[in-house]
């Protein structure tokens, strides 16, 4: 996933639950307030009593199964009390996405086959 970039709006979606969109001309929020947008998708969905859509909030510690669409606020409270800081990235689709884990998860390596001859 890569840095988003751009701004980028929180919603309340009556099937998903708290989701991020891209932001809109009036939209102040960016990659660097990932932990003021974190706060803001929390906060909502406590009192939406709803969870947090699972494509718009990544934590790869947690264990969730394939058919829930939305992600529990205890998942997250875990997350947060291990320390793992909210980076704001590009997920599926080219939509915004959190990311709530350890550095090492941001960016996988991979080797390449390719030889450069010349």
């Amino acid at each position: 996933m890569r840095v988003c970039e751009g701004t980028v709006r929180v919603r309340l979606h009556p099937t998903k639950g708290v989701t991020l969109a891209p932001g809109t001309e009036g939209s102040t929020l960016t990659a660097e307030d990932a932990a003021k947008i974190l706060t803001i998708m929390v906060e909502g969905a406590m009192a939406a009593k709803c969870g947090i859509d699972r494509w718009s909030l990544y934590i790869p510690e947690a264990k969730v199964s394939k058919e829930a669409k939305q992600l529990p606020i205890a998942e997250v409270a875990k997350a947060l009390k291990a320390g793992f800081k909210p980076r704001l990235r590009t997920g599926r689709f080219n939509q915004p996405c959190i990311v709530l884990g350890s550095e090492q998860d941001a960016a996988p390596k991979r080797k390449s086959n390719i030889i450069d001859l010349a």
